[in-house]
């Protein structure tokens, strides 16, 4: 089994340094434009579901392997398996849809708006994230049965990436967030002010 999890520890830590290298960098720069803010949402959204979709067909095609190539870690399998059809599903359904926004029409405002319900669910998806791999600690550590301790084992690991994946790009949507208020002299005048909630962005942008 310590072999797998090796196997599995390498391909987390590949997968997280891909997402990273095909990712458009970017820092908070008070002479950026809304322009370049808009497209750096699309390219990285793109990249970021690319990705997502070659994790999802990885551990899909190697949780299928291992299910049927042994019998002790069949469990281990079917678990990563299930998980990698579900991110490979969520990921081509993104990449099917196209792009949130039209960045030639959309106004700040909008953006804003698109933005921030993107960095929230990032910073719940972010929680829901640590739960898992809580959740999978728990069951591996502590399972009554082998099939359980496996199925705790392969949460554990889909867990810790998508916790990077989306810190990632919570760290990146918060950036370009603080970057797009900057262009909003008055929220209240651009009568966005009573439909923006808290999201960690904004939290940072008015207390720094």
């Amino acid at each position: 089994m310590k072999t797998k999890y090796n196997l599995f520890t390498a391909v987390l830590f590949i997968s997280t340094v891909l997402l990273m290298c095909v990712t458009p960098a970017y820092g908070q720069n008070a002479d950026r434009t809304p322009d370049q803010i808009y497209h750096h949402r699309l390219s990285q959204q793109y990249s970021a579901m690319a990705v997502l979709l070659g994790w999802g067909l990885v551990n899909m095609a190697a949780g299928t392997a291992v299910s049927l190539g042994s019998r002790d870690y069949r469990n281990f399998g079917y678990m990563t398996a299930g998980w990698g059809l579900v991110n490979a599903g969520i990921a081509a359904f993104s990449l099917y849809s196209g792009p949130p926004f039209d960045p030639a029409s959309v106004t700040i405002a909008d953006y804003l708006r698109d933005e921030q319900l993107f960095n929230r669910i990032l910073a719940m998806n972010s929680g829901l994230n640590v739960a898992y791999i809580g959740v999978g600690a728990s069951m591996a550590r502590w399972g009554s049965s082998s099939r359980i301790r496996q199925f705790g084992s392969a949460i554990i690991f889909q867990g810790a990436f998508l916790m990077a994946f989306d810190a990632f790009l919570l760290w990146h949507s918060t950036a370009r967030l603080g970057d797009a208020l900057i262009f909003v002299d008055s929220l209240a005048f651009m009568d966005i002010g009573n439909r923006l909630n808290w999201s960690p962005a904004l939290t940072m942008r008015f207390t720094l």
